[in-house]
């Protein structure tokens, strides 16, 4: 009789624990669907963005603005006396990336480092011809001034990049380029074309 009870009870245990197992595994599914990750594949990245198989572009900034969204921030900046201090910002985005943006800052808000942010923008049409994700919502560029974009020794655009110097410069390892890793954005480094103002989903 007992080791029946005990049978019995060896497999409700079991069964209770592969139940919490296969629970865990949908809810890791979930938050994966519902943002975008690190290693997510392109074809998964292409399916959130344009619900489709392919990679649209879209034609003109007319027909690009009835994909974006307006989303407001909290981030940190830093006053006249130099004292981090809470700001909301304004960034427009595609509007199937936003959730994943508004989790993105979220989390660097709430981060140690208190990353300040003076500047930022997402979407900017810059003509059908244009390959850039700006053009889709789906870039955005952080204190552009004290993080420059330079190919070789050549500054293309910004003044600066001197993280530990300055605090609007981005650290290489910080909270905003581990978080924004973390949703599946791609730092701006192309071979000899560093861009540290930007990051972008599809890595463009």
């Amino acid at each position: 009789m007992r080791k029946r009870i005990v049978r019995v009870l060896l497999v409700l245990f079991i069964s209770l624990t592969c139940l919490s197992c296969i629970n865990v595994n949908h809810v890791n599914a979930a938050l994966k669907t519902s943002y975008g990750y690190k290693g997510e594949s392109k074809r998964s990245k292409i399916k959130r963005i344009f619900h489709s198989t392919k990679k649209k572009k879209y034609k003109s900034k007319k027909e690009a603005k009835k994909h974006m969204t307006t989303i407001k921030i909290k981030v940190w900046d830093l006053n006249s006396r130099k004292k981090k201090i809470t700001k909301t910002k304004k960034l427009t985005v595609h509007k199937n990336i936003a959730p994943t943006v508004k989790k993105i800052f979220n989390e660097i808000y709430k981060g140690k480092e208190k990353f300040p942010i003076h500047a930022i923008s997402g979407f900017d049409w810059r003509g059908a011809k244009s390959s850039s994700e700006h053009n889709l919502g789906l870039a955005i560029d952080i204190n552009p001034t004290e993080n420059y974009m330079i190919s070789g020794k050549k500054v293309l655009a910004g003044k600066f990049w001197k993280p530990g110097k300055n605090s609007y410069s981005i650290k290489k390892n910080g909270d905003v380029v581990r978080t924004m890793k973390k949703y599946g954005f791609k730092w701006g480094h192309w071979g000899s074309r560093h861009d540290y103002m930007h990051f972008s989903y599809f890595g463009n």
